[in-house]
């Protein structure tokens, strides 16, 4: 009953979807690399306060089990990277997200062995590649309101459910004009994608999403 319950109130419209198969084994999304000169912000403790992430930095998430508690609010353009040390974000307390790109000016998750955005941050030239499974998720975890418009998601899935955004049980979120790529979502289950909103509430909203090369899109 559950899942007919969000079937019925899931408000999902024009969702794209665009999947050219599993393979993983390349070294990530073409496109022009985006460098943010210096300006790197290492994250190392969990988010407490209002707190805005500027589009003219690169943040590197360094923190374990590194919680968002409070509004974290994320501009166009920033570059948000995340290590070995750090594998995903998960809400907690008041915790939301608020990150609104444009099309011109993408907000990016994604692996710090991605050179493509922000250019070689862990500093080792081409010694590493990015893959599906480099970083964990980000996580609702029950909290809701958080907004991804014009996102993308690479190189994630590294959880228990392989998913890289999970619209967890209790939570609602928005996220639209996202792109999901080169991410996992390979749970044996079969009910987990690498966007899952397969326990999301009633008035979540996805809609112009892409999603390619992830071994599972999305989970409803």
């Amino acid at each position: 009953m559950k899942r007919i319950n969000l079937i019925l109130f899931l408000i999902i419209s024009s969702l794209v979807i665009v999947f050219l198969g599993c393979d993983n084994d390349d070294n990530g999304p073409a496109g022009p690399d985006q460098s943010n000169g210096d300006n790197i912000v290492e994250i190392t403790e969990n988010i407490t306060q209002v707190t805005t992430w500027s589009g003219d930095s690169i943040y590197v998430i360094k923190a374990w089990d590194f919680y968002v508690s409070n509004t974290l609010s994320i501009q166009p353009g920033t570059i948000i990277k995340f290590t070995s040390d750090g594998p995903y974000l998960m809400l907690g307390g008041s915790g939301t997200i608020v990150a609104n790109g444009s099309s011109s000016n993408p907000i990016i998750f994604t692996s710090i062995k991605d050179d493509t955005y922000g250019g070689d941050t862990n500093g080792d030239g081409t010694a590493t590649h990015p893959a599906a499974k480099d970083w964990g998720c980000i996580n609702t975890n029950g909290q809701n309101g958080s907004v991804f418009n014009y996102c993308e998601f690479y190189f994630g899935g590294n959880t228990s459910y392989s998913y890289t955004l999970a619209i967890e049980a209790g939570s609602h979120a928005t996220v639209t004009n996202c792109t999901f790529a080169y991410n996992d979502g390979s749970d044996g289950t079969g009910w987990y994608g690498a966007l899952s909103a397969s326990d999301a509430s009633a008035g979540t909203i996805i809609q112009n999403n892409i999603f390619y090369n992830n071994v599972r899109p999305l989970s409803i």
